[in-house]
Order: C-alpha cells, then structure tokens, then sequence
C-alpha cells in the first residue's frame, strides 16, 4: 500500500511545490492582500456600514484567484524539461494528484479564510462604532459558507483542465465549459421543440402548458440538480483527472 501512498513522500512533494512556486505566491497574493487592504481601510474609514458589502469582492477574489491557481496545479507539465523532471520523482501518481490538490482546495481555502479575516480585522480598526465579536459573526453568514462549497464543487474543472491542456489552461478551461454549457442549452431546446414545437398550439388548447412541470416532477429534478452538482460532479471530474495524470506520465 505505502509503494501507491505514502503520507510523507505527498507531505514532502507539497513542501517541494511550495518551494519552488514562493517567489510567485508571495509577490502575487501580496500584491491582492494588499489591495484588497487598502480598499477595506478606505471603506471602514469614510463608509463603515458599506464594510460588510465588501465581502462580496472577497468572496470574488478568492474564487477567481483558485481558479488561477488550479489551472497552474500542474505546472512543470507544460515544459519538456520540468515535465520529465516532475514525472521521475520518487513519487506515485496518486501523491502527486493529491499533493496538488490539497494545495489547490483544502489549503487553499484555509489560506483564504486567514486572508479574510485579516482584511476584515484590519477594515475594523479603521470603521468607528463596530463591534468586532459581532461583525465578525455577521460576516461568517449561510451565504458564505454556501460560497466555499461551491468553490470547493466547481474547483475540479479548472483542476481537470490544469492536467488535460498544454497551454492556456485557464482559458481553455473556460471555454470548454462555455462550449459545454450552450452544447446542453441547445440540445435543450432541441428536445423541447421534438417534443412541443409541432402541437405547441394543441398543447395549449387542452390546457397542457409544455414548461409547467407538477410539483413532485420538479421538486425530484432539484434534489437530482443539487446532488449531481454538490456530489457527483466534482467527484467525478477528479477521478478523470487522476487518470489523465497517468496517461500524461505514459
């Protein structure tokens, strides 16, 4: 079981691309940290009840910033020389995926969270008449919670694309998922127009509207949505990005 993984050779190899990607890490997330300070001060400043609103660009900036940083999840694969250097390590495929997504999702989002209550802490001090025990607890809300699970659900995509494309991950990434997205709306309308397009008017004269589904029927599609969305799905695209792993490495 150890030759598959082993917990200290996935440790060492997440020191080893923390090592080599700190002077990229440190100059960009100082360069967001410090902005995104500079904007809370000014905020809790000059317009302290705005500071809560601010969130909402935190939460956007987090989100933006892990896709970045997934689709560079398997950097050194995109260069002949790094690429042969990072596939001979002594380490299995399966520490090398979970080395690389441990740092692009759980780790990511505690650093994340850190920021966040950095920036806030920091926009306090300058806002007068806020209670810090209290805003803090406004701030860590259902709605922001919701947020990071649906990072941690949408972030396998940008995770997929980082090992599937060569070059421009991100923005072939994005651009797959549009293309996919206006595939199932096409292929939609395609089958409401089989289905209705013909007896559209029939259809209404017996009092049958084509886009009304009963209750139950919608209901039931809602749970199927939610567990394919939160569960399913991301499961999924990871399990293909292990084996896209492999196959890069044959």
């Amino acid at each position: 079981m150890e030759d598959i993984f082993n917990i200290k050779r996935a440790s060492d190899l997440c020191r080893r691309q923390l090592f080599l990607n700190k002077n990229a890490l440190l100059i960009s997330g100082g360069a967001v940290l410090g902005l995104l300070l500079c904007i809370t001060a000014l905020t809790g400043h000059y317009h302290p009840e705005n500071l809560h609103g601010l969130n909402a660009l935190n939460l956007v900036v987090m989100f933006l910033g892990g896709a970045v940083f997934s689709s560079h999840a398997f950097s050194e694969l995109q260069n002949t020389e790094k690429a042969m250097s990072y596939l001979t390590l002594p380490v299995s495929n399966a520490e090398r995926f979970f080395s690389a997504w441990v740092l692009t999702s759980p780790f990511y989002i505690i650093g994340s969270l850190i920021a966040i209550v950095l920036i806030n802490s920091f926009g306090v001090l300058f806002a007068s008449g806020l209670n810090y025990a209290t805003y803090m607890e406004h701030l860590f809300n259902h709605n922001f919670w919701i947020t990071i699970a649906a990072y941690l659900s949408a972030q396998p995509i940008f995770f997929l694309g980082a090992v599937a494309f060569r070059k421009n991950n991100l923005m072939k990434t994005l651009l797959s998922v549009f293309i996919l997205q206006f595939g199932l709306i096409a292929f939609g309308v395609f089958i409401m127009w089989i289905s209705f397009g013909c007896n559209w008017q029939y259809a209404k004269e017996f009092n049958v509207d084509p886009l009304t589904f009963s209750p139950s029927i919608e209901h039931l599609f809602i749970v199927i949505s939610k567990i394919v969305y939160w569960g399913v799905l991301p499961i999924y695209l990871l399990i293909v990005s292990f084996f896209k792993l492999k196959e890069r490495q044959l």
